[in-house]
């Protein structure tokens, strides 16, 4: 997968051309149309890009490790889960093992796909729109999304391989030359969920049956999934053909150089598996990884751990089952550290809520003994830069949103100040611009923090450490530096967290640390909570309802 930059050209890459565009202003980009998709033009070289030929089906691996099949066993979700490593089943006797691509026609017979996508590329890629940096990204999206009868998506599958009686000679040979891809990933389609029986072994529980968390997969040769990983744990049922899947441990997440967790490809590897580009910073290891393979034929089930990284390429014109089950203890822990309240999402001003999460940062270091957390996350964003520095557009929101409410409390400090005497009205600390370094610091004197929020910190650590340990080793650190990502992105802004991380971690020497003392008006100022700020304001409406009543000649 490549990412490239919006320019102003005159060549245009021809369609389907993949990749990411960075997000840029109308007038400085091209834009046109193929097959109902937007796309851009561009002759900038990208910034993530195959280096040189194809390395082949390891591409570039440390070492690759044989997946060996288990004979006779039958599915049994519930042990795999226990198990918690890869298993390749062959022979379990599953019924739907003995289907054949004319019974898969004659059950699907009229039925609509919806979303079925035809490309020229070999990546399966869906981006992740709720990520926090994807209002900066432009998708590049290298596919085109149809809607297609069941008989004619099985033929061009046919015509894939050049063995469909259906398809005319003609679309045989466009196939081939054209080096044409269609995948289809969708819900089970109703019409078949009667011959996909028993389901009991495919999941874990019966709670996750019920839910019925199921997937079918059409796909032809040649298509790829990108490397990713998923938080739920997968049987993966070979119906009809047949796939290569390359799977790697969790412990490898840091060598396969993954997206941060801010960016849409978030739980995605910055590397192209066929032509990885080993110069980039994130990617340097990558070759020092070790994989394990497992090719799997029709009546084979692969289960595939949470977390565990893979990319899955189709061999042949392929029908495949995915059959999820939650990890019902991890959303338990990420719902409690993304639910609670922290302190600097209770303090009322900007910069406050930067010193307290700096503060945070630095002692959960200490604490998880991971003393390069920080510099392995600013690792992650090299070459990423562009999406990660203020915007104009957000901090415009944030004027507007506190320009209300500044004007607001100035009404009513004047008015107050003409009755009666009035006290400062604390007001928030300006955003950093944009171009300049984050203020990490207050003044030569390094960064403020105060008693109770040292004790109010330590709790928050406490809490956040028990529900990180109740984690497997394996994939700790890994979520220990998506949380810290989402705390920025959600105290500070996501295009203001690299400047924080850089400013505040990155810079030797780093800012020390002072107290501030009570009762000064710079301690009053930084530490003031919102809920203190709200009965501040709700004493400031009574005091000027008074002056009103006495005005009007009233009595409170």
């Amino acid at each position: 997968m490549s990412l490239r930059v919006c320019a102003n050209v005159e060549e245009q890459s021809p369609p389907f051309s993949h990749g990411f565009c960075e997000f840029s202003m109308p007038s400085t980009h091209a834009e046109h149309t193929v097959y109902g998709r937007r796309r851009c033009d561009r002759t900038a070289p990208p910034l993530l890009r195959p280096y040189g030929a194809a390395h082949g089906d390891v591409a570039a691996l440390g070492k690759t490790n044989v997946l060996a099949p288990r004979f006779g066993e039958p599915i049994d979700a519930a042990a795999l889960v226990t198990a918690d490593e890869p298993a390749l089943l062959r022979d379990t006797g599953w019924a739907p093992r003995r289907w054949t691509w004319a019974g898969v026609r004659a059950v699907l017979a009229g039925t609509m796909l919806e979303g079925v996508i035809r490309t020229t590329e070999h990546h399966y890629l869906v981006p992740d729109s709720r990520a926090a940096l994807d209002p900066w990204v432009r998708y590049h999206e290298p596919h085109v999304v149809q809607r297609l009868r069941s008989e004619t998506l099985l033929d061009e599958l046919g015509a894939s391989e050049g063995r469909s009686s259906n398809a005319s000679t003609y679309s045989r040979r466009s196939w081939r030359s054209a080096r044409r891809r269609t995948a289809y990933f969708s819900a089970v389609p109703e019409a078949l969920r009667a011959e996909l029986q028993p389901q009991a072994p495919l999941y874990a529980t019966k709670d996750d049956q019920k839910k019925g968390q199921q997937f079918l997969w059409l796909s032809s040769p040649g298509m790829r999934t990108h490397t990713h990983f998923d938080s739920d744990r997968n049987v993966f049922l070979q119906l009809l053909g047949r796939k290569r899947v390359v799977l790697w441990h969790p412990n490898e997440t840091r060598k396969l150089c993954p997206y941060p967790r801010l960016h849409p490809l978030w739980h995605k590897s910055r590397a192209d598996f066929e032509a990885p580009d080993l110069r980039v910073l994130a990617c340097e290891n990558y070759s020092h990884s070790v994989a394990l393979v497992a090719e799997v034929q029709a009546g084979d089930a692969l289960y595939i751990p949470p977390y565990w990284w893979h990319t899955v390429e189709t061999l042949s014109p392929s029908l495949s089952l995915s059959t999820l089950s939650r990890w019902p203890a991890l959303y338990e822990h990420l719902n409690s550290i993304y639910g609670y309240d922290y302190l600097w999402d209770e303090l009322l001003h900007y910069d406050a809520k930067a010193y307290a999460l700096r503060t945070f940062i630095a002692k959960l270091m200490r604490k998880a003994e991971a003393p390069n957390l920080m510099a392995d996350l600013l690792i992650q964003y090299a070459g990423l830069e562009h999406l990660a520095t203020p915007r104009l557009e957000e901090l415009a929101v944030f004027r507007r949103r506190r320009t209300r409410r500044r004007g607001r409390v100035a009404r009513t400090r004047r008015a107050l100040e003409r009755g009666a005497a009035a006290e400062d009205a604390p007001l928030d600390a300006p955003r950093p611009e944009r171009g300049h370094a984050f203020q990490c610091a207050i003044d030569v004197r390094g960064t403020p923090i105060c008693r109770w929020c040292l004790g109010r910190i330590n709790l928050d650590l406490e809490l956040l450490m028990f529900r990180l340990e109740s984690l497997p080793v394996a994939i700790r650190y890994h979520v220990m530096s998506e949380t810290i990502e989402e705390f920025t992105a959600e105290a500070l802004g996501a295009s203001e967290a690299l400047a924080f991380w850089r400013e505040c971690f990155g810079a030797q020497p780093s800012p020390p640390w002072f107290l501030t003392e009570g009762g000064t008006p710079e301690h009053e100022r930084l530490w003031t909570t919102k809920i203190a700020y709200e009965r501040f304001d709700s004493s400031w409406e009574a005091r000027l309802a008074r002056l009103r009543l006495r005005k009007n000649g009233a009595e409170l």
